[in-house]
């Protein structure tokens, strides 16, 4: 009997009652192989106290319960699976990136250093900016390094060591290639992925391209006038992914609001408190809104 198959008939053996019905198969998968990040594990368990992640007392970014990614959390190298065959590929896991809810190192303490190496692929800048502006303002690391050239950059000389901050890195996500420059070899790596094939549905990304036109238009209007903010509402229904996708691509973007993630307007930690401090920082505001998250 093929253990894979489905049960045909019912909980008490009888004939099923509809052939229509999805069934349910229990399969047994061969033993699991974690490849675990060198270092991570030993670092985990010295920090017998975890320190709160600093994100979940940012005073404007609320992240829900689901937010945090749990110490189990594994990916599958692999996507499909011959459930038939004699001879199982062995399956290989590697651990979750993504943020928890307790750090290891004290971020007050911590030291960053950011570095591009091999060939360039786009949007390297950004990566860069994101990384410098995310370990600034949403964990308090004060102490962040680009290391210029490479990871030769490493043991080279202090000047290739650039410290950054987010006014350091704020047009970087304009330009092409990489700031800090890289270079091919150097160190003992493995090369996991070269290329990486999106899967979208028709139309989604010249959607996304249009609306950065429409956001690029609104932070000009903004940055001109005095106090400015440029709203701009783009379809979406009850999803953000246009929204959200076109914020990521645009990088001028202050705040966007999407039906996926609650917020309110009013009291501490608002959104007109938000656009308060920030009009006050930077002299103007651009914020956008899918169609359905103000329903």
């Amino acid at each position: 009997m093929d253990p894979t198959a489905p049960n045909s008939g019912d909980a008490n053996g009888g004939a099923a009652a509809d052939a229509t019905a999805p069934s349910n198969t229990t399969v047994t998968l061969p033993p699991l192989t974690l490849r675990d990040v060198p270092l991570l594990p030993s670092a985990a368990a010295a920090a017998t106290d975890p320190i709160p992640n600093p994100i979940s007392r940012h005073p404007y970014f609320h992240p829900p319960a689901t937010f945090y990614i749990s110490p189990g959390d594994v990916s599958l190298r692999h996507a499909f699976f011959d459930l038939a065959s004699a001879s199982p590929f062995p399956l290989v896991a590697y651990r979750r990136a993504g943020p928890r809810a307790g750090v290891a190192v004290d971020p007050a303490r911590a030291r960053a250093a950011v570095v591009t190496c091999g060939g360039l692929c786009p949007g390297l800048n950004t990566v860069l900016r994101e990384l410098v502006v995310g370990l600034r303002e949403l964990y308090g690391v004060r102490d962040v390094f680009g290391v210029a050239a490479g990871y030769r950059g490493f043991y080279g000389p202090d000047a290739d060591h650039v410290r950054l901050d987010p006014a350091a890195v704020d047009d970087w996500h304009k330009k092409g290639g990489t700031v800090l420059k890289t270079t091919r070899g150097g160190f003992d790596l493995n090369k996991i992925v070269d290329g990486i094939v999106a899967r979208g549905s028709f139309g989604f990304q010249t959607a996304v391209e249009i609306a950065q036109q429409a956001i690029d238009a609104a932070h000009v209007e903004a940055v001109s006038a005095v106090n400015g903010i440029g709203l701009v509402k783009l379809m979406g229904r009850s999803t953000g992914h246009i929204a959200l996708h076109a914020t990521l691509s645009s990088r001028d973007v202050d705040c966007c609001l999407i039906p996926e993630v609650d917020f309110y307007l009013e009291g501490k930690g608002g959104l007109f408190e938000f656009l308060y401090e920030r009009i006050k920082q930077k002299g103007h505001a651009v914020v956008v809104v899918a169609e359905g998250a103000v329903k």
